[in-house]
């Protein structure tokens, strides 16, 4: 097994983010790329994916807060969710949902990788 380490905000009961490390031990070989996004009417996003035999995650920041997603089922491409979000990458396009906002709501980002 491989050890990842990954930075994250980690929240405390008193309701303030801190950063913090997890390590996590994900079998096989593990790929780690991050992938820029110009995205519609908004700033350029970051993503970073790390693709294991048995977890794919990614990692971005909204909003000036950083949020991990996990990739989950999905019909076509690949749908990270975390939080209340759906980070949602189809070939080189990715969107960006939130879901509190509703099944049937427009995305928050709609984004083309550089």
């Amino acid at each position: 097994m491989r050890e990842f380490v990954i930075a994250i905000g980690l929240m405390l009961l008193a309701g303030s983010a801190h950063a913090g490390e997890v390590t996590l031990d994900l079998p096989g070989e593990i790929e780690d790329k991050t992938v820029s996004y110009a995205c519609e009417g908004g700033p350029v996003m970051n993503v970073r994916y790390v693709n294991g035999a048995s977890a794919s995650l990614a990692i971005f920041d909204w909003e000036g807060e950083r949020y991990v997603a996990s990739a989950a089922i999905s019909g076509s491409g690949v749908r990270y969710v975390g939080d209340r979000f759906v980070w949602w990458n189809k070939g080189n396009e990715a969107s960006l949902f939130d879901e509190l906002a509703g099944a049937d709501a427009e995305p928050l980002a709609i984004c083309v990788e550089q």
